[in-house]
């Protein structure tokens, strides 16, 4: 018998838009049952224990495209109503600023050409 928040992900990736869920590399083996892809994440249960989304950002930045603020605003927002742990977005930014002098070349070489 399957256990409780597979039923739950089972029945939810039904609403789900399926052009975005299409479009997930980890969609076929991912069983968490709160998906940032989801755009009614807020109906979705959430059991402590259970799997979370292991997408990293940048793949979602590029699926979910011009809807990406916005639906990662939700995703989040259920996830801390929930007491889900899970990698906010802005420590994933900030994460990418090891290496200052590297971006500052990027972006001096950026605006040469402009």
């Amino acid at each position: 018998m399957a256990d409780y928040s597979q039923l739950i992900m089972g029945e939810a990736i039904k609403e789900i838009d399926r052009r975005l869920v299409d479009k997930c590399p980890k969609y076929q083996r991912c069983s968490a049952p709160l998906c940032p892809l989801d755009p009614d994440i807020d109906k979705r249960f959430y059991i402590k224990g259970d799997p979370i989304c292991s997408l990293p950002v940048e793949e979602l930045i590029i699926i979910l495209n011009r809807r990406f603020k916005k639906q990662y605003r939700e995703f989040a927002k259920v996830c801390l109503e929930k007491e889900v742990r899970f990698r906010p977005f802005k420590a994933v930014q900030e994460k990418k600023k090891k290496h200052p002098k590297y971006e500052q070349l990027q972006m001096k070489i950026f605006t040469d050409m402009g």
